[in-house]
């Protein structure tokens, strides 16, 4: 045989093998934990100096949705844990939106969420695309009209007054 054909020539390797000599790129497991910003999972910041009322919505439905309150505090709700009869209503004078949503894990809880121009945060947490919403800090309202802003968020136990 060519001695040019012999040098070039491939050794076969276990799969396991080439693995460990080769390992892949970003693909593999090691991206796992690391947040996709693309999707507006790590887009929030505590040292922000701008409010920014959620997440961006991602593409695929998440397992989780964070609540982050005024003094920073974050409480968290398995989406798998969420009721079918969520509710979006108008407060009356012109006074903004009461979204209500219900969690059945080992004990129900409700969350009222108030603010104004939260149309499309509730279709966002009702298709399970929203990975944390923000109360405003401080009751500052310094958004403009249009924006979307929470004033509060409100944890209620049992919750079956929906």
């Amino acid at each position: 045989m060519n001695e040019r054909l012999l040098s070039e020539r491939v050794t076969p390797q276990s799969s396991i093998r080439a693995l460990i000599d080769n390992p892949p790129g970003k693909s593999g497991r090691e991206s796992w934990d690391e947040p996709d910003e693309a999707d507006g999972l790590a887009s929030f910041s505590a040292d922000a100096s701008t409010y920014q009322v959620h997440a961006r919505p991602v593409t695929k439905m998440l397992p989780s949705v964070h609540f982050i309150f005024k003094d920073r505090t974050i409480r968290t709700c398995q989406y798998t844990q969420l009721e079918s009869d969520s509710r979006f209503s108008t407060l009356p004078e012109g006074k903004g939106n009461r979204l209500v949503f219900r969690f059945a894990g080992s004990v129900a809880v409700q969350v009222v969420i108030e603010g104004r121009n939260l149309w499309k945060l509730y279709d966002y947490l009702s298709q399970h695309r929203m990975a944390w919403v923000h109360e405003l800090p401080a009751e500052k309202d310094f958004e403009g009209d249009e924006a979307p802003v929470v004033h509060s968020i409100a944890f209620e136990a049992d919750g079956s007054g929906i």
